[in-house]
């Protein structure tokens, strides 16, 4: 097991984007937090850590690198020392072609060296373009038709985006609006319109309440109503209280008083023995006693 060891130390990354001092603390503490969860093997709550720093402030958190960015840009080191290989799941290229596409992933890599970065994202193009290649820059791998081993963590960039939690109240009508907005935004941003996509992100925001989280490609109504999903049995008069702790929670957390909606969270915890989820926006019983003195 994990006892013993110390967590390792991540490191923010050198194309990070910006964030305030205070939200710059907070996150550099969730890192920490979820390093010494991997280190005691506590996945449960890394993963939770993880999706608490995408969601909220759209970090990334590159276990490879030991880095962590805001906006999901790295450093290149690692890919400047070990190349790209072909996917396993790639289909069939005539050698000619793999020489080919190689040799162009090779010319990127070099654009990226220098931070070239409209050339190498004009290479990348251009390779999808001519032989439906996609370069997966995170496992450092290409695959023709797009596909990579299921255990990279790699997302199709082609694929749709899911629902995350409840749909609230929103009807079947407002539902299909609301994903037919997320497919045009989604397309306004393989045409590099980014200002159309910010456009629609913006309303499906203002007018739905809608976050669209693009890692994972996912999005869920951000009006954090948490549901309980099962676990042990709970009084009427327990899980109001839960739920009310988790809505001045939400609160707490909209007006970024993390340090008090952490308290909640680890109260809940120890006193009620309750998991929680924020990336489905659920929360269960665990199997152990009760509430609180």
């Amino acid at each position: 097991g994990g006892r013993g060891r110390q967590p390792r130390r991540y490191d923010l990354s050198a194309r990070s984007e910006a964030l305030s001092a205070g939200d710059a603390a907070h996150v550099a503490r969730l890192v920490r937090e979820r390093a010494a969860a991997k280190t005691r093997r506590d996945f449960d709550a890394a993963d939770g850590l993880r999706d608490e720093l995408r969601v909220t402030y759209d970090v990334a958190v590159d276990d490879k690198l030991y880095q962590y960015s805001v906006g999901g840009k790295f450093s290149d080191e690692r890919a400047d020392r070990n190349g790209y290989s072909r996917s396993v799941k790639s289909r069939a290229l005539p050698d000619a072609d793999v020489a080919l596409v190689e040799e162009r992933i090779a010319e990127r890599l070099e654009a990226k060296k220098v931070h070239d970065y409209v050339r190498a994202d004009e290479i990348r193009d251009g390779l999808k373009e001519a032989y439906d290649v996609t370069v997966n820059d995170k496992i450092r791998e290409w695959s023709v038709g797009g596909e990579f081993s299921t255990e990279s963590g790699w997302i199709d960039p082609d694929r749709g985006y899911t629902r995350v939690g409840s749909a609230g109240d929103f009807t079947p009508e407002e539902i299909a609006t609301i994903e037919t907005m997320i497919v045009e935004r989604s397309q306004a941003k393989k045409k590099r319109d980014f200002a159309r996509a910010d456009d629609l992100r913006d309303l499906l925001d203002d007018k739905y309440g809608v976050t669209i989280d693009d890692k994972p490609r996912e999005w869920r109504t951000s009006t954090y109503t948490y549901v309980i999903s099962g676990g042990r049995t709970l009084s009427e008069a327990e899980v109001q209280y839960i739920q009310e702790q988790l809505v001045q929670r939400t609160a707490f957390k909209k007006e970024r008083d993390y340090d008090a909606a952490d308290a909640i969270r680890d109260a809940l915890e120890q006193q009620h023995s309750i998991a929680i989820n924020d990336r489905a926006l659920e929360w269960r019983g665990g199997g152990g006693g009760g509430g609180g003195e």
